[in-house]
């Protein structure tokens, strides 16, 4: 969703920089859960949230990886190993 959100704005922004300047945009979306534990700081939660939601955007993550990412931090909070 974020894909298809991301390549229409950019679209409809490109055409309208084209008709004032000369320059091109390259939009990146990312997405991530602002995810805190009782007693720990709200900064440190968001500063986590939105360095992956950059990730995401750069296409160094994909829904594959963010999936094992949720996954592998359930297994860590549980203590499954």
């Amino acid at each position: 969703m974020s894909t298809a959100m991301r390549l229409a704005l950019e679209e409809t922004l490109k055409q309208e920089l084209a008709k004032i300047t000369t320059m091109s945009v390259k939009l990146h979306v990312g997405y991530s859960i602002i995810k805190g534990k009782l007693g720990s700081k709200p900064d440190q939660a968001l500063y986590t949230a939105l360095k992956e939601a950059q990730k995401i955007a750069k296409g160094a993550w994909n829904q594959q990886t963010t999936h094992l990412l949720g996954e592998f931090n359930h297994i860590l909070a549980q203590k499954i190993f």
